[in-house]
């Protein structure tokens, strides 16, 4: 490319950057941490199975050194299993969903993923006919 070319080039883009500020600037995406809070929805099933698996997880942690621990751990791997299987079926159940997977995965560390190997089939393909439902919507 040549000098004039490159420099047509930058010109126009800082012309078209600083008439398009605002709204790049608020195009960006946003850290986690600063996302504000979304509330459960009575009319999406995604919010109980996710109520549902932090009970189950809470029971296993509750009952990990007594006799009913690993009926606790089953239960808890039924719960996050469904929750996989659950398909969301508003904005803000897929929204919570992404942003509960991503925080109990910051939890496990940056090498593990919330869901398990043989459940992340049915995580994607719930996601996925949440976006056509709502995408028919």
């Amino acid at each position: 490319m040549s000098a004039l070319s490159r420099r047509n080039l930058f010109l126009a883009l800082g012309g078209l950057a600083a008439a398009s500020a605002a709204p790049v600037a608020q195009a960006l995406p946003a850290p986690i941490d600063v996302l504000p809070p979304i509330g459960p929805r009575p009319d999406d099933p995604i919010f109980a199975a996710m109520e549902q698996w932090i009970r189950m997880d809470q029971m296993v942690v509750s009952r990990s050194n007594t006799e009913y621990g690993s009926d606790a751990a089953s239960a808890a791997c039924c719960a996050r299993r469904m929750l996989a299987r659950t398909v969301p079926v508003t904005l803000e159940g897929v929204a919570a969903l992404h942003r509960f997977i991503v925080e109990q995965s910051a939890g496990l560390g940056r090498t593990e993923f919330f869901f398990e190997g043989d459940e992340l089939s049915d995580y994607a393909l719930s996601l996925t006919r949440a976006a056509a439902r709502l995408a028919r919507a």
